[in-house]
């Protein structure tokens, strides 16, 4: 799996989010930090040819993003069961998660 990801100025964001629901599948989605002021656009790709491809198609649309993002090949691993080495139970009362 390629990740592809580059930093956005807030005006894209807007833009960006009504260009992504006119597709049918989006690789794409947007990171916002704590402080709600720095963007980042994060795709997720199954190989560099449609990584490529994706970033072209959203390049064109939107021609004053980088020339290229930053290209991260991933493990391979079971995703949706990644997140437990994440996960630790906790408690708030008589609640336990």
């Amino acid at each position: 799996m390629i990740e592809l990801r580059t930093p956005l100025p807030p005006a894209f964001v807007e833009p960006i989010e009504e260009w992504f629901n006119e597709l049918t599948r989006c690789p794409w989605g947007l990171d916002v930090d704590a402080t709600g002021t720095v963007f980042q656009l994060i795709g997720y790709f199954d190989d560099a040819a449609t990584a490529q491809a994706g970033w072209l198609a959203l390049h064109a649309a939107f021609p004053a993003l980088p020339a290229s993002p930053k290209q991260t090949a991933l493990d391979d691993r079971d995703w949706k069961e990644a997140y437990k080495a994440h996960l630790r139970p906790w408690s708030a009362g008589d609640l336990h998660w």
